[in-house]
């Protein structure tokens, strides 16, 4: 009886290639809950929470339009709509 053939190793190159990025999400922040001091809270018109991880201070007035971008290792970006800061952030309990 002949013996069955080997699977086909996959090529090293598409062992090695790195998942497509995650999509960008549109959200809309209704509240940024922020004490002295403490990271701030950006809260969605869905009810989630997106907790700051950066130390920039200066905040947009909400409501506002906004982008989740995933960054680098796990990180997002909270990126408004016509506005020239963006904030490191993860998402909240």
């Amino acid at each position: 009886p002949a013996a069955p053939a080997a699977a086909a190793a996959p090529p090293a190159a598409r062992a090695h290639a790195p998942a497509p990025p995650p999509e960008i999400v549109p959200i809309v922040v209704v509240q940024i809950r922020g004490f002295e001091g403490r990271p701030a809270t950006f809260v969605t018109d869905k009810g989630e929470l997106w907790i700051q991880t950066d130390s920039q201070r200066q905040l947009p007035n909400a409501p506002f339009k906004a982008k989740i971008r995933p960054g680098a290792m796990s990180s997002y970006f909270l990126v408004p709509d016509d506005y020239g800061h963006s904030y490191r952030v993860r998402p909240g309990p």
